[in-house]
């Protein structure tokens, strides 16, 4: 992928260049699988005169997205790109010294040539690679989210869509395996398939009602997971159901509170509230701490 360019130990780098150590780091996956990444400490790096600044697709057009799905009969599929920064160039001059990772190369000064994680720029650099991708293939940004691109049909009788979140990626179209041939022949493609998971939403096809439910069940998980880690051993987490606000009947739609509370003696202060909501509609995840 050559990532790296290796030069002796004691090579001099340019007067521009800014030095950023190197590390691996590990993780365990939810399902027990193991993960190793090579990050660069970009956080040492001066960002004076480096362009940082990227997208995302709006959480509305996300929605908007699936909506446009259902009316038209098209299909959804869900995607994520693999290794996706270090398929970009750096856009930052910057050298590091090679760790004991790099085995035979040891001690040698490496020029990065790729946006590894961690720099800065590199959400930048991988999603201009991939908006340029886009362009070669007949899609264009939509005026009021770049991060939403269409392509129209052969008969102008509608559009082919997909929307990008960093490396993930979303198509909703009539032939949608063409996009993904095209994504995979330019791409690693981690994964891809019918949607269940997406930008923290499930999602669940009800044959009965011949629509799309989404909710926040797999996110809220996670969170409990993460707040149980988090608060002292003689914490409780407290869960109870609270009717809905004012949007909607409250038998179409429920508030979960999540109440992690820190026990300080016979007293409980400092309560963190999670409110959820899930319903048929577009779901709306919202943090709050009192």
């Amino acid at each position: 992928m050559n990532c790296f360019t290796f030069h002796p130990s004691d090579y001099k780098a340019g007067p521009n260049s800014q030095f950023a150590p190197l590390q691996m780091i590990f993780e365990a996956k939810q399902d027990g699988r193991r993960k190793g990444r090579l990050v660069c400490g970009g956080h040492l790096v001066d960002p004076r005169g480096i362009s940082t600044k990227t997208t995302v697709v709006k959480g509305v057009s996300v929605r908007l997205l699936d909506m446009i799905a259902h009316r038209d009969g098209l299909t959804i599929l869900h995607g994520d790109v693999g290794n996706a920064f270090i398929t970009a160039k750096c856009l930052e001059d910057i050298h590091s010294t090679a760790g004991p990772e790099f085995e035979e190369h040891e001690g040698a000064v490496v020029t990065i040539n790729k946006a590894l994680y961690g720099l800065r720029s590199s959400s930048r650099a991988y999603r201009e690679k991939f908006a340029a991708f886009m362009r070669t293939i007949g899609f264009e940004p939509t005026r009021y989210d770049r991060d939403v691109w269409m392509r129209l049909f052969e008969d102008k009788s509608g559009y082919d869509c997909r929307c990008t979140h960093v490396d993930n990626f979303k198509v909703i179209a009539k032939d949608h395996q063409q996009w993904v041939n095209a994504i995979a022949g330019a791409f690693q493609l981690k994964c891809s398939g019918a949607p269940d998971y997406y930008l923290v939403m499930d999602y669940c096809f009800d044959v009965a009602n011949m629509d799309w439910l989404t909710g926040s069940k797999t996110y809220v998980e996670e969170c409990i997971c993460r707040i149980q880690a988090l608060v002292p051993n003689k914490s409780h987490l407290c869960v109870h159901y609270t009717p809905a606000p004012s949007e909607g009947p409250a038998d179409c739609r429920k508030v979960l509170f999540l109440q992690a509370l820190f026990e300080h003696g016979h007293k409980k202060e400092d309560p963190i509230d999670i409110p959820i909501c899930n319903c048929k509609a577009p779901t709306s995840l919202m943090f709050c701490v009192d």
